[in-house]
C-alpha cells in the first residue's frame, strides 16, 4: 500500500475477510443504534446558553474549520455536495462554533449522525443539545437518524444512550488505513 490517497486515512464497513489487510489496518468494532418507535415526537431541550443554528452556505466554511470537521472531502465531495444532500446543526456560543451534529451520510432515507464538540466545552450538554436540534431535523425531513459508533468510545455510547438511541443489529468489524501508516 503506498499511501498515495488523498485523503488522511480511509475506512472500510464490514470487511468480510479482514485477515486479507493483515497488518496494513487497524482493526476495530463497531455498532449501530436507533431510536425506538421512530418517528415519534422527540423533545427539545430547555434554553441553552448558545443559539443553534442551521449549517448553511453563510457558515459552513466557519463551522468546517473552527470544529476541525474535514466536510469538503472526509465524508462528502465538497461542500456544495454536503450542502444539496446533507444537513446539521450547530451551536453558537460566545462568537465561536464549539459544538456540530451533521449527516456523514444519508441514504436510503437513513441519516449517518457525526458529532463534534471541541474539547473545552465537552460535558456541558453541548453534544446533546445540537444531536437533539438534529434529530428534530431528521424528523421534519422524514429522515432516520442513525447512530454508529466504535464500541469503545464511552463518551459517543453515553450520547447515544442519553437520547435515548437502542442498539441496532450486531456490531461489526471495522478497518482503517493511515495515510501514513508505516506497517
Amino acid at each position: 500500500m503506498s499511501g498515495d490517497f488523498r485523503a488522511k486515512k480511509i475506512r472500510l464497513y464490514a470487511p468480510s475477510n479482514s485477515q486479507f489487510f493483515g497488518s496494513r489496518a487497524e482493526l476495530s468494532e463497531r455498532c449501530q443504534f436507533r431510536l425506538p418507535g421512530w418517528p415519534q415526537d422527540f423533545p427539545s431541550q430547555g434554553a441553552s446558553e448558545g443559539d443553534v443554528v442551521d449549517i448553511n452556505a453563510k457558515n459552513v466554511f466557519a463551522i468546517d474549520k473552527e470544529l476541525g470537521l474535514d466536510l469538503e472531502q472526509r465524508f462528502w465531495r465538497g461542500y456544495d455536495d454536503f450542502l444539496l444532500y446533507g444537513m446539521g446543526k450547530a451551536l453558537l456560543f460566545n462568537g465561536e462554533f464549539c459544538s456540530a451534529c451533521y449527516a456523514a451520510a444519508v441514504s436510503g432515507g437513513i441519516a449517518e449522525i457525526d458529532v463534534a464538540t471541541l474539547p473545552p466545552y465537552r460535558k456541558r450538554g453541548f453534544g446533546n443539545l445540537v444531536c437533539r436540534a438534529f434529530i428534530k431535523e431528521c424528523r421534519h425531513s422524514g429522515v432516520v437518524p442513525n447512530w454508529d459508533c466504535f464500541t469503545n468510545n464511552p463518551g459517543s455510547l453515553f450520547l447515544a444512550k442519553s437520547l435515548g438511541f437502542e442498539k441496532y443489529g450486531t456490531p461489526y468489524p471495522f478497518l482503517t488505513f493511515q495515510k501514513n501508516a508505516t506497517r
